[in-house]
């Protein structure tokens, strides 16, 4: 990994635990996000062995593999919002895709090589979003896997 690719993983991450770490007003925690699916399914859909979830604050989780071990720096975060966050609003330079099959509605955001699924499910909103994979493809069905499995044990 090129040291540009390592502070921009080392940037999104930082900044994306200061915002999950944050909880906004309408934020729901009736679901723990680490309880939603298993260290085991994290790493199959990643591809790589992760530790166990980390807690974000009380509106999410995050499973990190080890560079060590030959994966790279990968992080992968979940987190549950109001339904508010499921917002269809327009950014600049922000690409979105509807997502068929998840949830009572999803869609999938792109920033330049950084992707974050969002689905909506009820009043809430689960958020996944994969660190550390330059592959837009391969985040796009990292983050359907996860949300998928958090899903069956909502």
């Amino acid at each position: 990994m090129g040291s540009k690719q390592a502070v921009v993983l080392v940037a999104g991450a930082g900044l994306a635990l200061v915002v999950l770490a944050s909880r906004p007003a309408d934020a729901q925690s009736a679901h723990d996000a680490c309880a939603l699916v298993t260290q085991a399914q994290v790493a199959s859909a990643a591809g790589a062995a992760v530790g166990a979830g980390q807690p974000i604050g009380t509106t999410g989780c995050s499973w990190s593999a080890d560079p060590r071990a030959g994966a790279g720096r990968i992080m992968i975060t979940l987190s549950i919002w109001g339904e508010k966050w499921f917002s269809r609003k327009s950014t600049p330079g922000v690409q979105r895709k509807d997502v068929a099959g998840i949830g009572d509605d999803a869609y999938s955001a792109a920033l330049g090589d950084l992707t974050s699924l969002f689905v909506k499910k009820g009043t809430s909103t689960l958020q996944v979003r994969v660190y550390g994979i330059h592959d837009a493809a391969r985040q796009d069905a990292i983050e359907r896997s996860i949300a998928k499995d958090a899903l069956a044990r909502w």
